[in-house]
């Protein structure tokens, strides 16, 4: 009995341990629940660990893009574990419905310190984003998700929620 007791516990710890994240705030992807997370079949074999999401806006000309970023710091910089990006003007957005992630332009990198890797054209079959709160505004709530699928199979979803920042202040 004492034996499966101290099973029980030992499970118990380590599911605590490698699936809410750690003590430094960092939420692995498949754990740590909470408004922004990344889960999926895709994380069985790349680690993707994040502090934070971030949801950016940037217009170039008469197009407006927002970079969704899983960030955490390491080293003096950050690592972008995820950063999915689409042309918000390509897309007709209606809070809740999904949007054709490709058709509007979208792109998925992983900014790691060795460097950028460039996953969309690793994509294939249905990819969309869907903002359940969004008016565009700088300064104004977003919520949303993302659904990946991939050539080798493998899924990957992310869930964000926060307030749309400028990418670019002005100083």
């Amino acid at each position: 009995m004492q034996r499966i007791l101290r099973t029980s516990l030992l499970a118990c710890a380590m599911t605590v341990a490698w699936g809410c994240g750690s003590d430094t705030g960092e939420n692995r992807c498949n754990g740590g629940g909470g408004a922004n997370t990344l889960e999926g079949s895709y994380c069985e074999d790349v680690e993707m660990l994040f502090t934070e999401a971030r949801m950016l806006t940037l217009t170039s000309g008469d197009r407006a893009f927002l970079r969704i970023e899983y960030v955490r710091p390491l080293g003096t910089g950050l690592e972008k574990t995820l950063m999915v990006v689409f042309d918000t003007q390509a897309a007709t957005i209606t809070p809740g419905e999904k949007i054709d992630f490709l058709q509007a332009g979208g792109s998925v990198t992983r900014v790691l310190l060795a460097g950028p890797v460039t996953l969309t054209t690793e994509l294939e079959g249905t990819n969309t984003v869907q903002l359940d709160t969004w008016t565009g505004e700088i300064g104004s709530p977003i919520k949303g998700r993302v659904d990946l699928s991939f050539k080798n199979g493998r899924r990957l979803s992310g869930t964000f929620e926060g307030v749309l920042q400028d990418a670019l202040p002005s100083a």
